[in-house]
């Protein structure tokens, strides 16, 4: 179910952006048959490429293993949570704490 979910949303975000498989494929670096076999949950991506392809879309890495339901819940709740500990982070960094 996974790797549909990416496949789907890879697709997605593909085709938003107007790319081509083809295109796409030389973007990573990869073969189009392998972004072909992502898009259709045939294989899956390591860390590493999902990471290469969110920072590609510009999408934070969580967006690709969204189900639309997901998205549509997406609430006030959850961006004012995500303001917060991103301002403690933010916070912590700002205090050599972590670094």
């Amino acid at each position: 179910m996974i790797k549909e979910i990416f496949g789907y949303n890879l697709k997605k975000f593909r085709n938003s952006r107007e790319f081509t498989q083809e295109h796409l494929a030389e973007l990573l670096d990869v073969s189009t048959t392998q972004i072909y076999k992502m898009e259709s949950g045939k294989s899956f991506a390591s860390a590493e490429m999902i990471e290469k392809i969110a920072s590609l879309f510009d999408i934070p890495p969580y967006k690709f293993f969204m189900t639309e339901a997901d998205i549509d819940t997406e609430s006030d709740d959850f961006q004012e949570c995500a303001r917060y500990i991103k301002s403690r982070i933010d916070h912590l960094f700002a205090k050599d704490i972590i670094k």
